[in-house]
């Protein structure tokens, strides 16, 4: 199944607005593919690439 625009996220918690330090649950029948995940924190952003395989 394709998922187009699909978001997984997470609130950040504790003293730093500028540091992510938790776990982000993707939807359990998520699909196996490669997928371009942007995460942003405060003023930082990081934008990686993950595989995921079942």
């Amino acid at each position: 199944m394709w998922r187009w625009g699909c978001k997984a996220w997470a609130k950040v918690t504790g003293e730093r607005r500028d540091h992510i330090n938790t776990n982000i649950e993707l939807p359990s029948d998520i699909a196996s593919g490669v997928y371009i995940v942007h995460l942003t924190a405060g003023e930082r952003t990081s934008t990686e690439l993950r595989v995921i395989q079942r």
